[in-house]
């Protein structure tokens, strides 16, 4: 098994979630911290 480091920063440009997608994906995930960044760039 491989030790992830974290902060684990994963790269969702091309996945395209919604508004609303993106909530329930925060909701599903409770013990997780997600967090959007402001510009699409990153």
């Amino acid at each position: 098994m491989t030790a992830l480091t974290l902060p684990l920063k994963v790269d969702l440009k091309h996945v395209h979630l919604t508004d609303e997608q993106f909530y329930q994906l925060c909701l599903s995930n409770p013990d997780l911290k997600i967090e959007r960044t402001v510009t699409e760039d990153d």
